[in-house]
């Protein structure tokens, strides 16, 4: 006699296989996702008050924040700028009490913070990260990204919306 197969006996293995697969898959996504470093960078201007001497000083702040259990040091920034052809702009590291200095070492919600001088910014970044194209500026200012160094790898970050207005439209002279 033949065996015939029965649908309702079979259903329940490879249903059983599925779950399996997928169990295998969820864990090693939970176990490689706390892997990757993940930061977040704010750019924007800050105006330094000195109440002493009534003097302001404005400051391009940028500020880098830990958002993962996974802690990395922090070895600098850079720009990169350009949709085909790319430019790259090394940041160094400002010296001032304001900014954090070094190498950091960054936990769980940690962050490091750089206050470069708005005319230092003005005179040798600005002109090369500024929007030159003459329609769709907002668009074009998409492509410039900044640069998280650490130690182990290369995070390229999208700017803020308001960062990148700045390098649309600011007046530096005010």
């Amino acid at each position: 006699m033949e065996k015939a197969i029965n649908i309702w006996e079979i259903i329940p293995l490879w249903l059983g296989s599925i779950g399996t697969l997928a169990a295998v898959i969820v864990a090693l996504y939970l176990a490689r996702r706390d892997r990757k470093i993940k930061c977040s960078v704010n750019v924007n201007i800050s105006v330094l008050f000195d109440n002493f001497s009534s003097s302001q000083e404005k400051y391009l702040s940028i500020t880098i924040t830990n958002r993962n259990y996974r802690s990395f040091k922090f070895t600098g920034i850079s720009w990169r700028k350009g949709i085909f052809k790319k430019t790259y702009l090394w940041q160094v590291p400002p010296q001032n009490e304001y900014s954090t200095s070094g190498t950091v070492k960054l936990e769980d919600g940690d962050e490091a913070k750089y206050l470069i001088p708005i005319d230092t910014f003005e005179k040798h970044i600005y002109p090369e990260l500024r929007v030159k194209e003459r329609y769709f500026k907002m668009f074009f200012s998409r492509f410039t990204k900044i640069i998280v160094h650490t130690s182990v790898n290369n995070i390229s970050l999208n700017l803020n919306k308001q960062f990148r207005k700045i390098l649309v439209e600011y007046d530096f002279s005010k």
